[in-house]
């Protein structure tokens, strides 16, 4: 669990350096925040998943 919310974590701060680049290409702008975004949805259901887990325990 703590390595894919690592994963999660260095996925989402290289969608916000790609987002940050972005100074004249709202393409390269727009994939960093989606990036972000995926990767916040993605560490939350990495938690949401462990604590179901727990409680069918």
């Amino acid at each position: 669990m703590i390595l894919r919310l690592v994963m999660a974590l260095l996925l989402a701060l290289g969608g916000l350096f790609l987002a940050a680049r972005a100074h004249f290409e709202v393409t390269a702008e727009q994939v960093g925040l989606l990036v972000v975004l995926l990767a916040v949805i993605w560490a939350y259901r990495i938690v949401a998943a462990h604590f179901d887990r727990a409680d069918h325990e």
